[in-house]
């Protein structure tokens, strides 16, 4: 469970999956502190984050909508950029 000490990244193209809708309000209570990486604006649950680090995106390479291609590289690129700044 997490703890005042802990810095949440959590990664969604809408910051709205019901897996969020569950464990945010959870995580906060802990005092947990949350950042979130999302494509959307006006995510409801962005009252709730601490930080909400937002990637535009004009559309998902599949035309269909249904592979989340492009948000989910934009992530990538974000955490390991993320990651690679805080390694000594």
């Amino acid at each position: 469970m997490p703890s005042k000490s802990d810095i949440l990244e959590l990664f969604s193209k809408s910051g709205t999956t019901k897996e969020l809708l569950r464990f945010v309000p959870c995580a906060k209570a802990k005092g947990a502190f949350l950042i979130s990486v999302t494509s959307v604006t006006g995510i409801a649950l962005a009252i709730v984050y601490d930080m909400n680090v937002h990637f535009p995106l004009e559309r998902e390479l599949c035309p269909f909508d249904l592979a989340l291609v492009t948000s989910t590289a934009i992530q990538m690129v974000f955490g390991d950029t993320a990651q690679k700044q805080n390694m000594p």
